[in-house]
């Protein structure tokens, strides 16, 4: 250097020079390394971001679509009210019917060994008092006759579950109306010989 500078003064002016340029070519070049990674940092900061609010969303969708589920399972889980009123409306229903026989004034059940016993019968929610003793002495009198006899020898009432003569106009819909039962109505037919009937009016 002191070929092209003879001088001290220039030389040193020279060298501070150039470390001064050094030093902003450095501070440039870190300057620029930092905005690089601030800028990288930002970018993966927004990436996360959008992410979690996506994560979050579909977190609420699904939230919302158990709710909505949960919510029509309690719908289908409720009760109806009033369910002798439903039973009512159907257009046909099951009713359990049994067979009690007159003994010496006394109702006793006729059992299965005896061609008695408790059955199910489907029958119309229109069924008045007669319509249910015709299917019930079909049961129990097949061809017109029982164990005990001949269908002519007998004279037939029905009665409830509490053994109360049923109404002549009295309907299927109506009782469940009446009763407001959950279950099936129970019916009885009852059976009198005619002699026994005829015994009792003389007497």
């Amino acid at each position: 250097m002191s070929t092209y500078l003879p001088l001290l003064g220039d030389r040193i002016a020279v060298r501070q020079f150039s470390r001064e340029c050094n030093r902003q070519a450095n501070r440039q070049q870190s300057a620029s390394g930092n905005s690089r990674k601030h800028f990288l940092l930002e970018t993966l900061k927004h990436k996360l971001k959008r992410s979690r609010t996506t994560a979050d969303e579909q977190s609420s969708s699904d939230g919302d679509a158990d709710e909505t589920c949960r919510a029509q399972r309690t719908e289908r889980k409720v009760l109806p009210k009033n369910i002798g009123n439903q039973h009512a409306r159907k257009l046909n229903r099951t009713i359990c019917v049994g067979w009690l026989n007159n003994i010496n004034g006394h109702l006793v059940q006729v059992r299965s060994s005896k061609g008695g016993g408790t059955r199910n019968l489907r029958v119309p929610v229109t069924a008045k008092k007669t319509d249910i003793l015709a299917e019930i002495q079909k049961l129990f009198f097949p061809a017109g006759v029982s164990d005990l006899g001949n269908q002519s020898d007998f004279a037939f009432n029905l009665v409830d579950v509490r053994r109360e003569v049923v109404e002549e106009n009295a309907t299927v819909a109506s009782l469940y109306e009446k009763t407001r039962t959950a279950g099936n109505l129970r019916f009885s037919m009852t059976t009198t010989r005619h002699a026994e009937t005829v015994v009792s009016l003389s007497c």
